[in-house]
């Protein structure tokens, strides 16, 4: 332990209990003749950023001290500076909340890059990143051997391993985790594989909790082609439902499935893609026209005078 907290110089050696001086103003007069109470002063009133006027180096040795130590954090934290040794004591001082925040500023740290999730009162780590691959297209015939079972995209190999360790770390998978391990499970052509971790997933929590329902509808949707035959009524109730969905990118995905049952069906008239972008196109042509029509307020300074224009 002795070897671990910072030795004092012997500038700081010469901090003297002895008193107030009323004509204390440099840190270097304060740490040869002043006293505590000088020195917090100093540090709650002059500009601690310049390493010219404070250093922080000079004062760890009495932050031993748990009662300057109070002091002393309750002085920075007021002031929004922070010294990782400073808060690095708060072990010393068993100082949760200081504990918390030499954590929190360090997690970004070599130390924790390779902790992909943890959940604990001092500290919560979550790495969970998404990557989309579209479009995405796995060679369907004339694999070798020793090629069937390996992602061939380099870039999706990295992510899929990647996602894979950070599930390892996980304590408690929810619906968010089982979604996007169906993606690149799907991603990788992995059908049975993506059908068994989708059927894992709670409709009732999803439906109640609404934040995953249009990935989890689509993927319900999507796998229905696979587990629904000859009615695949999922899919038909699903791109049914999303036909008018606000968002382009994904009505567009609906608007696939409700192709693919139409040309299963025998039909002719498929949804177009060409008529959904037509109809965006249109509809952002009279947001535009509605924002002309909008009131607009803007300010302009000249010189000394705020204009303001509406």
């Amino acid at each position: 332990m002795e070897e671990f907290w910072p030795k004092p110089t012997k500038l700081a050696y010469k901090l003297m209990l002895r008193g107030v001086f009323k004509n204390l103003e440099s840190f270097t007069a304060i740490l040869s003749q002043g006293s505590e109470a000088d020195l917090l002063d100093f540090v709650k009133n002059k500009n601690i950023w310049d390493s010219n006027v404070f250093t922080f180096n000079n004062i760890w040795w009495l932050l031993k001290d748990k009662s300057f130590y109070d002091k002393l954090i309750a002085i920075l934290r007021d002031r929004k500076k922070f010294d990782s040794i400073t808060w690095g004591y708060g072990f010393l001082h068993n100082d949760e909340q200081a504990i918390k925040e030499y954590l929190k500023t360090a997690k970004d740290n070599y130390q924790f890059n390779n902790i992909q999730y943890l959940n604990s009162s001092l500290l919560s780590i979550n790495r969970r990143s998404l990557r989309e691959y579209h479009p995405y297209v796995n060679p369907r015939v004339h694999l070798l051997a020793n090629e069937k079972n390996q992602i061939l995209n380099v870039q999706l190999r990295s992510q899929y391993r990647s996602y894979v360790r950070y599930l390892c770390e996980v304590d408690q998978l929810k619906t968010e985790h089982y979604i996007t391990l169906v993606y690149y499970l799907l991603l990788q052509d992995r059908i049975e594989d993506s059908i068994k971790i989708f059927n894992r997933i709670n409709k009732k929590t999803v439906m109640d909790d609404k934040e995953q329902q249009l990935q989890y509808d689509y993927f319900a949707a999507y796998l229905d082609f696979y587990t629904g035959s000859p009615d695949f009524k999922i899919a038909r109730e699903v791109s049914a439902r999303y036909k008018d969905y606000p968002i382009l990118s994904w009505r567009s995905l609906f608007v696939d499935v409700a192709n693919q049952l139409a040309e299963f069906d025998g039909k002719a008239d498929q949804v177009n893609n060409e008529d959904l972008e037509a109809k965006a196109e249109d509809k952002s042509k009279e947001n535009l026209k509605n924002a002309e029509k909008e009131e607009i307020l803007s300010m302009e300074l000249d010189k000394t005078k705020l204009v303001i224009t509406y």
